[in-house]
């Protein structure tokens, strides 16, 4: 077991080399190295050194000493023998040195170059021992509390800074390692083409802030703090790429780099994915998007080259109401305030004095797809500029660093709300016509300046392509040519539709609904359960235990948490991850963000391991709705089985049991609440209804009137994955729940619930049905 000591033999070592001229202990053989350092002692320094001091060789012989404790047990105590050696050569002199007899002695080169070198490397070594001692104890006696606290309160950037600091210091300190997976998720890889791109990370909200290297690509699976963060790749020679990472992506792209000559600087590449267009699954590849709204200087352009009486530029029929309009007849409709052609927001065939870099605004869809044809681009598709705007991951950073609900556009470029592959004012400044037909309707996306918020989340907004209002703008795109999926893309849409789930809801009758209970019934058996692993952290200890599946021959994993307050027999949360979990392959690489703050509460929080998720992720997943159907009921078994090992264990309280569903395990909570009564409590964080229908036997809208457990639910205002108006008030209404019994949290945010609400909110409600528990190192 090594120590601060271990580096004192080191510094021995070095010494020793230093003045014999050889090793203390050398072979050619790592393994009979290893022998002689642990059985032999090192050739006497006086062998090679006839008229070396004693109190020297006592020094080095002390540092090299095998047993630690038999060494000095600080680098100062050495520094403190070397001193008294320096002050006996003062009073064998009576006090006084010759100073001319040891420039003599020093001039010789056989003294002089050994001395000089050991003292120097006496002093360097001791002072960068003392400093990495203070070093150490920094980083475990202030830093490591420092980021606990950070993280407490969910400033996980400030927290990130702190730990790559400590990190650097002490790399494999348990301690530390722990708090990490509490507020960092991993990036599965990166790769560029071409590879070799340096890659930096700031943060989302800190523009201003430096830059600091993580590596270079193709680099496999790394930490970054939970929130949102800016990636930087750059290649010598090549444009570099701007990335916020989404750890809800599960098809992490290539990025591709372009050298400048291939790509206009005003554009970013945007990577290829596969998207659901109806039942189909559509291949799409790379596109290129503006980085910026098109402005009205690039619009002045269009206009002062006679973009409204060149018919060439408007290839799209005027329809208005059933009826086609002739090309004279449209451009009538398309002046500004002086009756000139231009935006609507325009005067005498020109924009406002002072904003050239202002959005260019109050223009039809007739017109940005003519500007589009000047241009040399074209509109996004709906799915393009969906695919370019973003997943949840990050909007709840976006949207305030965005123009919503102000008094009018501002200058491109200036708000810091950046997507997740480089463009900017997606969100908000003015409204973004896209291609896709909607009857005779066009979709618009991103908000305008005036809209509220949760505009910017809406994914169907449709208005009349006559429609000039001083919010519409424009953003375009480039296609690659041969992209297979292009024309699907870029087909006309169905109209948007809100599903109504309260008159949708029509819960089966007991008998119907006794035929669904039946397929998620097993017969009692052995559930033959084995300890596959044990480990420890700060706050708990987790074992990974096995069991018999009621299905097949399949065995359920399930990572017990157990805490290292309280005592036993433990309340425990047995938890449903997020869809994430789908795609991860191990549970290190999830965050600790649920079961950290459970557990240091005093309950133990068991992580039941899916089939198809974790370690027992596969990558065939069988496809169909009687597929989907079956692996949900092997699913909610797992939760069943859990509950029936957890009723084995001594250390666990049976009847104090609560259940947790983020997201994916919130939406099949109401299955799982229904048909395993041994719950007493739950708490479901983002959760909702979906536009998704299962088959009726699965479809939690026919289980939510059953649902009597206690139950509380954290959601997002600003959640456009799960939106809080039609999807998650409906689930909560529907929920046969008694009134005094559940509740709904809502917080200012997306897909997530900030950290001290979610912690807040949940343990009263645990406290509140399974009881108080003594939480000492949590307070």
């Amino acid at each position: 077991e090594v120590d601060h000591r271990t580096d004192i033999w080191s510094l021995g070592v070095v010494l020793y080399e230093m003045l014999a001229g050889k090793r203390p202990f050398h072979s050619e053989y790592e393994q009979a190295l290893i022998y002689l350092i642990i059985n032999d002692d090192p050739a006497p320094l006086k062998k090679h050194l006839p008229d070396i001091s004693s109190d020297i060789v006592r020094i080095v012989n002390r540092t090299l000493e095998k047993e630690k404790e038999k060494r000095y047990t600080s680098a100062a105590d050495m520094l403190h023998d070397l001193k008294k050696y320096t002050e006996s050569l003062k009073q064998d002199t009576g006090g006084s040195v010759d100073m001319r007899a040891m420039f003599r002695s020093f001039r010789k080169p056989q003294v002089v170059i050994p001395a000089a070198i050991v003292v120097l490397t006496i002093i360097i070594l001791t002072f960068w021992y003392t400093d990495r001692q203070s070093n150490v104890s920094w980083a475990r006696e202030e830093a490591v509390p420092e980021i606990e606290e950070l993280v407490r309160e969910g400033l996980y950037d400030r927290a990130w800074a702190i730990s790559r600091r400590a990190k650097a210091i002490i790399p494999d300190d348990p301690d530390l390692e722990q708090l990490l997976t509490q507020f960092t998720w991993l990036w599965p890889e990166l790769e560029t083409d071409p590879p070799g791109a340096r890659v930096y990370r700031r943060p989302y909200d800190d523009p201003e802030a430096p830059w600091e290297e993580l590596g270079t690509t193709p680099m496999d699976e790394f930490q970054l703090p939970l929130g949102a963060s800016v990636l930087r790749l750059e290649l010598e020679g090549y444009r570099p790429v701007y990335t916020v990472p989404d750890h809800y992506l599960q098809d992490f792209p290539v990025f591709a780099l372009d050298q400048p000559e291939r790509l206009p600087e005003e554009m970013v590449r945007i990577p290829g994915w596969d998207v659901e267009i109806g039942d189909e699954v559509i291949e799409l590849g790379d596109f290129f998007m503006d980085r910026h709204e098109v402005t009205n200087r690039e619009y002045q352009r269009f206009v002062d080259a006679g973009g409204y009486r060149d018919p060439s530029y408007w290839e799209h029929p005027f329809v208005l109401d059933g009826d086609t309009l002739a090309w004279e007849e449209a451009m009538v409709r398309f002046t500004d305030r002086t009756g000139r052609p231009g935006p609507s927001t325009w005067e005498v065939g020109g924009y406002p004095d002072g904003e050239t870099d202002y959005p260019v605004a109050g223009v039809s869809w007739y017109e940005a797809a003519a500007y589009a044809e000047f241009a040399g681009k074209s509109l996004p598709s709906v799915h393009h500029w969906r695919r370019a705007y973003g997943s949840e991951f990050f909007r709840e950073h976006v949207i305030p660093r965005s123009n919503l609900q102000s008094d009018g556009p501002v200058p491109v470029g200036e708000l810091s709300g950046l997507g997740p592959f480089g463009t900017f004012d997606m969100a908000g400044n003015v409204r973004e016509w896209t291609f896709n037909a909607v009857g005779e309707d066009r979709h618009i996306l991103g908000g305008g300046w005036e809209d509220p918020e949760y505009m910017a989340l809406q994914s169907s907004n449709t208005q009349s392509t006559f429609d000039r209002s001083p919010m519409n703008g424009i953003r375009l795109v480039l296609y690659p040519d041969g992209d297979a999926g292009l024309d699907r893309a870029l087909a006309p849409l169905e109209p948007p539709s809100v599903p109504d789930f309260r008159a949708m809801a029509s819960p089966p009758s007991d008998e119907e609904f006794e035929i669904y209970r039946r397929m998620f019934a097993y017969d009692p058996a052995s559930l033959e359960a084995r300890m596959e692993a044990v480990d420890t952290a700060r706050h708990w200890v987790r074992e990974t235990v096995s069991f018999r599946a009621a299905y097949g021959g399949d065995r359920v994993v399930l990572h017990l948490y157990l805490p290292r307050t309280g005592s036993a027999p433990y309340q425990t949360v047995v938890y449903w991850p997020g869809a994430s979990a789908l795609a991860l392959r191990s549970i290190d690489q999830k965050s600790a963000q649920h079961q950290e703050f459970i557990v240091r509460s005093g309950r133990a929080f068991a992580f039941v391991v899916f089939e198809g998720t974790l370690e027992r992720h596969d990558s065939e997943r069988s496809t169909g709705r009687h597929a989907f159907r079956d692996r949900y009921v092997r699913q909610v078994k797992d939760v069943m089985r859990t509950v029936d090992y957890l009723e084995t264990r001594d250390d666990i309280d049976a009847h104090r049991l609560a259940y947790l569903g983020w997201s994916w395990g919130g939406y099949w909570a109401p299955l799982v609440l229904t048909l395993e009564q041994r719950f007493h409590a739950a708490i479901l964080h983002v959760a909702g209804l979906s536009n998704f229908r299962p088959l009726p036997e699965v479809d939690p809208l026919n289980y939510l009137s059953r649902v009597t457990t206690p139950v509380l639910m954290l959601s997002g205002r600003l959640d456009g994955t799960i939106p809080l108006e039609t999807h998650v008030r409906p689930f909560y209404d529907l929920l046969g729940t008694p009134e005094e019994h559940k509740h709904l949290a809502v917080a200012e945010s997306g897909h997530f619930v900030p950290r001290p609400k979610l912690i807040r909110e949940s343990l009263d409600w645990l406290d509140r049905y399974l009881g108080p528990v003594i939480r000492e190192e949590f307070e």
